[in-house]
């Protein structure tokens, strides 16, 4: 596990615009409780690949949004 939240990429911001999500409220930093709230919905190790810079899918997306 990791500590310290993480940067969205540019790429990943306009992800989560383009799934629904009201560009003013697209986080550039995923913060410490806001990727603990990701692990608990996603897993740990998909949460590993969207800080390495995966995109969420919908589905995800979904799932995860009260996170956000």
């Amino acid at each position: 596990t990791s500590t310290g939240g993480f940067q969205l990429s540019d790429n990943q911001k306009q992800s989560l615009i383009d799934l629904g999500l009201d560009p003013a409220m697209v986080p550039s930093y995923v913060s410490v409780a806001q990727e603990a709230c990701f692990v608990s919905v996603l897993g740990e190790v998909r949460v590993g690949e969207i800080r390495a810079g995966a995109v969420p899918n919908t589905m995800e997306f979904l799932r995860a949004k009260a996170c956000i």
